[in-house]
């Protein structure tokens, strides 16, 4: 039960693979890993107590995916950011967009006019999705070159 809740899945379904290790493999294979067989020590207690449905990765991809129908809110709004700070806690990530405005060599202002907080799942999608997108900019444009960092570990 407490593996289903790990994973996400209702109560009562159960993978019969392993995805721990670098390929997925069944774990009722004898030459299954020491993980494995706990695993499968488990899911036997679990069997004997309660009637249980398996479901293996292949089924469960088989089914159809969702119809994603995307609606701007009244106050959806769209703007330029050439500044985003990023605030990490143990709960959440606070993106924080704005401006960059510099007067002068040492003078800098940063105008903050958006602050979005995503959960760590959240952002670690944000990070794929974003590297996904990067890549396929630099193979169809060029290569990004970023400003070398300053003393102070700032990505300019």
């Amino acid at each position: 039960m407490g593996a289903n809740r790990a994973i996400g899945l209702p109560h009562g379904v159960i993978f019969n693979e392993c995805f721990h290790g670098s390929l997925p493999h069944f774990i009722g294979r004898k030459t299954g890993c020491a993980g494995c067989t706990k695993i499968v020590n488990i899911l036997k207690s679990w069997s004997r107590q309660l009637p249980v449905a398996t479901a293996t990765l292949e089924h469960m991809m088989q089914q159809p995916a969702p119809k994603i129908q995307l609606i701007n809110t009244p106050d959806y709004r769209e703007n330029y950011a050439n500044s985003v700070q990023v605030r990490v806690n143990l709960w959440d990530f606070l993106l924080l967009f704005g401006r960059v405005n510099q007067t002068s060599p040492e003078n800098v202002a940063i105008h903050n006019f958006q602050g979005i907080y995503v959960s760590p799942q959240q952002a670690k999608a944000l990070l794929n999705v974003l590297q996904q997108n990067v890549t396929q900019y630099e193979t169809a444009f060029e290569e990004i070159r970023l400003e070398p960092q300053n003393a102070g570990g700032i990505v300019q």
